[in-house]
């Protein structure tokens, strides 16, 4: 069996599409079986990978924007027939369904663009709405199977969009791996040894950065607290109300923008933070929030769609878009250590559950049952 992943998400920049193409591959290297070829396809070339290293130096070579580049898009069905590609895996939505020689699996990770489309005003996704949901409705039929890393982005596309049951399978993702620790540059030059507290992730709507600056603000000025935000992730200049919001109410030496950071930067970060803040109000997973678990730092999170779900009963749960409810955790949590770390060890135990393994040997068992028909 000729196996084909698109390896385009995985670039120096990448969010959590890329980090779970990233790991799922370097796990699925591991397990390929004696009759069966596992090809990356870059954008640039298309490439037969046997080992941890082929594959890094695969993602090596990726460009920026390598996944909605036309040039790749259209040479992806000639590719495909050069290596006699069996099944052809797209970890994105964007798949290409014209002219493919071989079976598709796609993995889509939410419905955010067609459930909440006012979380994200200023996206392409948002603003081509009917050809995006045209699209996802074409990706879904031309596939044989559809992999999703959550029930609840299942049932979403059950619902949403009519997604016959029996072609999609739920694959979890895991918590993501450290690097060794590097303290962010950022962090040196505004930090001191401040303890902080922690969020991560793009700077869209619907990640609820402004919700947490505002609670975050508001509850240092009625307990004081030692603690700073620091909010991680590239910057956005279509969405900057959560900077706005800290220069506001005054509190820019409160609150800490990073910017991107490596990935030993993250692992430091992670490590280092007294309290991990997931504010969202529509995810699809959710791998920041999981990886703080794993590194036994408590979870202040959402209670919106997955996230119970994927964090279950070891993370301290607010309505995010409840101000008083969302300030009145600060205060308790950042002045009560012992409230604070009740998580920790059954958060530790939970995050383990969940491995980059299993996801590689169930999407194996995908693969094996599209191209051998079991």
């Amino acid at each position: 069996m000729n196996i084909v992943f698109d390896a385009r998400p995985i670039t120096k920049f990448s969010s959590g599409i890329g980090t779970y193409s990233r790991e799922l591959l370097l796990m699925l290297v591991e397990r390929i079986g004696p009759a069966e070829q596992l090809y990356l396809y870059s954008g640039k070339r298309i490439r037969e990978v046997k080992t941890r290293e082929d594959c890094l130096a695969v993602f090596d070579e990726i460009p920026e924007r390598a996944m909605f580049h036309m040039s790749y898009f259209l040479g992806l069905p000639r590719a495909l027939r050069a290596v006699d590609a069996d099944v052809y895996h797209c970890p994105e939505f964007f798949a290409p369904t014209f002219r493919l020689p071989c079976k598709l699996v796609a993995t889509i990770y939410d419905l955010i663009p067609l459930v909440v489309p006012h979380l994200l005003p200023r996206s392409k996704k948002s603003r081509l709405l009917w050809m995006y949901k045209w699209y996802i409705r074409r990706v879904t039929r031309k596939s044989e199977c559809i992999i999703t890393i959550s029930q609840w982005s299942k049932n979403d596309l059950l619902r949403v969009i009519g997604v016959e049951e029996r072609k999609v399978r739920v694959v979890y993702a895991a918590p993501i791996p450290l690097a060794a620790p590097v303290k962010p540059k950022a962090l040196e030059a505004c930090n001191g040894d401040r303890p902080f507290v922690l969020t991560v992730g793009r700077s869209d709507p619907y990640k609820g950065f402004s919700l947490l600056v505002e609670a975050f603000l508001r509850a240092r000025k009625e307990v004081p607290f030692p603690h700073q935000l620091v909010i991680t992730g590239q910057f956005d200049a279509r969405y900057t109300d959560h900077v706005q919001a800290a220069q506001e109410a005054g509190g820019r030496s409160d609150v800490v923008f990073t910017g991107y950071v490596s990935h030993s930067e993250l692992s430091w970060l992670l490590q280092h933070a007294d309290l991990y803040v997931h504010p969202s109000l529509y995810e699809g997973f959710g791998l920041p929030p999981l990886a703080a678990l794993a590194c036994g730092t408590p979870v202040l999170s959402s209670n919106r769609t997955c996230l119970p779900e994927i964090l279950g009963r070891h993370v301290h749960y607010i309505d995010p878009e409840n101000p008083e409810e969302f300030s009145k955790a600060f205060q308790a949590l950042l002045t009560d250590e012992t409230q604070r770390t009740s998580f920790v060890e059954s958060g530790k135990d939970h995050a383990s559950s969940y491995s980059w393994k299993r996801a590689a040997e169930q999407t194996l068992d995908i693969y094996r049952e599209i191209a051998y028909g079991k």
